[in-house]
């Protein structure tokens, strides 16, 4: 690893017991920058003949930054005074990259595409979460023979968390998308609003910031296996459902901050790992205590209670919902050819701002995109 030492213990002795040896680096292939060799000293040595004596040096090699991902080879000989010479003793030093691999992250499984991947857990992959509902992920990152730091990556982006490349980008940046019918509106961290895939803890400039936390509880070192674990917690607050928010944990060498993290990503390895959160539209995680009066007042804008009740047909009482269930708070409507907000509103009696409101990825009001999935909340229109 960079910054670590290596150290090969060398002894020399010659069949004359009153010969001396000298223990040399051969100068082909030589020796890496960072290697030394100690003095050389005289040691009791039997490897010859019965209570004869050897000659011992040390070679040691600090790998430097700039050495990650190469091959050594250093040979060694002896030479005793009459210039007769050993045969050549060759070690190979392979200064490694940190390869990291997340294969103990959970929960796992979860989806890659559309697909459900159960074997494994692969380094990018989709995950779906609730409003109000707790989300915990372990992330293991492991690293053969470095410590690694675990971080949230400031500007996230995945290649194949889906079928399509999703990021999040400053709108500094030159690699910038158009959101697609929304006039133009560049799609990017610092346009003033929240939108794409970015949330609080990526683009907090837009989002404002969430109660989002990654406390990191293990660093590797070899006791561990070099596993290094940090834990993610999060709750989706309202304002996220239907939205696609992204995160992304980097692994950052304990040595030099990063520098020898290998970037290539492959099927089992890569410097950070991508979650894509879908949050459901149309669902509300609850809360203990909570009951189906309290949260038609305070999170649906006054619904109707038993609207709720009669749409969570598991509910065996009203007021007895367990902590942690997801409810389905209203039908979900598919845009049809023609519609906007405001013909979708009177259709279903509520107004265009309760659909804006519990569709937060519905930017633009005027338009709505045909096969569009919209959450209504029926019959909340002011009297």
């Amino acid at each position: 690893a960079v910054g670590g030492t290596v150290s090969i213990s060398l002894v020399a002795a010659d069949t004359v017991v009153e010969e001396t040896v000298r223990i040399i680096v051969l100068s082909d292939p030589g020796a890496p920058l960072g290697s030394s060799l100690s003095d050389i000293v005289e040691v009791p040595y039997s490897g010859v003949r019965p209570g004869g004596r050897g000659f011992a040096a040390s070679f040691t090699f600090t790998a430097r930054l700039g050495q990650e991902g190469s091959n050594y080879t250093v040979c060694f000989g002896a030479i005793n005074s009459e210039g007769v010479r050993s045969p050549r003793r060759c070690y190979s030093l392979l200064v490694k990259t940190a390869e990291v691999t997340w294969g103990l992250t959970r929960p796992c499984p979860w989806y890659v595409g559309n697909i459900l991947e159960e074997s494994a857990c692969p380094n990018q992959g989709v995950s779906k979460v609730t409003v109000g509902c707790q989300v915990t992920h372990a992330f293991h990152g492991k690293s053969n023979p470095y410590g690694l730091t675990l971080r949230m990556q400031h500007r996230p982006s995945c290649e194949r968390c889906t079928d399509r490349v999703v990021n999040v980008t400053d709108c500094a940046s030159s690699a910038m998308s158009m959101l697609g019918g929304g006039g133009g509106i560049e799609v990017c961290c610092g346009n003033g609003r929240c939108d794409g895939v970015e949330s609080g803890f990526t683009c907090p400039e837009d989002c404002g910031r969430e109660d989002a936390t990654l406390v990191q509880r293990q660093v590797g070192e070899r006791l561990n296996g070099f596993v290094s674990i940090a834990d993610f917690s999060w709750v989706p607050e309202h304002g996220t459902e239907g939205r696609e928010l992204l995160l992304c944990v980097e692994a950052l060498d304990v040595p030099t901050g990063g520098q020898v993290v290998g970037q290539l990503r492959t099927v089992s390895t890569s410097p950070v790992q991508c979650v894509l959160f879908q949050v459901a539209r149309c669902a509300y995680c609850t809360s203990e205590g909570a009951t189906l009066k309290h949260i038609a007042r305070s999170y649906l804008q006054n619904q109707n209670w038993l609207r709720v009740y009669n749409s969570n047909v598991d509910l065996l009482h009203p007021d007895d919902v367990p902590a942690g269930h997801s409810l389905t708070i209203g039908p979900i409507y598919e845009v049809q050819p023609g519609d906007t907000l405001l013909s979708i509103a009177a259709m279903a009696q509520t107004s265009v701002r309760s659909l804006l409101e519990n569709n937060p990825d519905v930017l633009d009001a005027a338009q709505v995109q045909q096969g569009a999935e919209i959450c209504i909340l029926l019959c909340t229109a002011d009297p």
